[in-house]
């Protein structure tokens, strides 16, 4: 049903919105770790869109033109400015950096699930192999934000 391009398509895009949601953040947030915390994670989410751009390159996907449009077109209807979790946080009300990271964990978590999700539409090994590659990836992104703990 979905073909590697069009996953690679939806991860970047949900990299790219969870990135807008965290520059809005750090607009109205106070507080240098808070701040400090967005722009680590604004800076993972444009690494991650960039490594799943390799990943199209990596898998030697070479879309015609045509197809390609049509696929944006149906992910920008299908995705739009989605950013699952994110959506719903009022970033001024969180009051410590733990709550904050907490709202990241969410988010990929929420992000990883929907992979996962993602994964049982997939009937080819390769594909699913690679869809395998950005989950694993995602779960790393998660072990990073709880580096990012304070130390109490």
């Amino acid at each position: 049903m979905f073909q590697l391009e069009e996953i690679i398509d939806i991860a970047v895009r949900l990299e790219e919105n969870a990135a807008a949601v965290y520059r809005q953040a750090m607009a109205r947030v106070n507080g240098q770790a808070f701040k400090s915390v967005l722009k680590w994670m604004i800076e993972e989410e444009k690494q991650h869109a960039i490594w799943f751009n390799s990943l199209r390159q990596q898998a030697g996907i070479m879309a015609n033109p045509v197809s390609r449009a049509m696929n944006r077109e149906m992910l920008a209807q299908m995705i739009g400015e989605q950013s699952f979790s994110l959506r719903q946080v009022d970033f001024e009300a969180l009051t410590d950096l733990d709550a904050l990271i907490d709202v990241m964990v969410e988010f990929e978590k929420d992000t990883i699930l929907f992979y996962e999700m993602l994964s049982g539409f997939i009937e080819a090994p390769d594909i699913l192999a690679h869809l395998q590659t950005i989950i694993a990836e995602e779960k790393r992104h998660i072990t990073h934000l709880e580096a990012q703990r304070p130390t109490v």
